[in-house]
């Protein structure tokens, strides 16, 4: 099992706030701060997030439609 913790840190760059998504790990008996990945700007995270719920109420919808369907014939 991997011996590390995963957080979301921000940092400010130009007086802009950026998130990123992090893990915390030793080397050579050190804490470090790994970045796994780079998330952006708040208004970038939410409209990541806005996408995805539209397309996951898309998805349910039709898998709706699709059952319905499927339990008539």
């Amino acid at each position: 099992m991997p011996n590390y913790c995963v957080f979301i840190r921000s940092k400010i760059i130009k007086s802009q706030k950026y998130y990123y998504i992090v893990k915390a790990v030793k080397e050579d008996k050190k804490p470090k701060q790994k970045v796994v990945k780079y998330l952006g700007k708040i208004e970038d995270i939410m409209r990541k997030l806005r996408i995805a719920e539209k397309e996951e109420l898309k998805s349910l919808k039709q898998t709706r439609i699709y059952s319905h369907h499927s339990k008539e014939d």
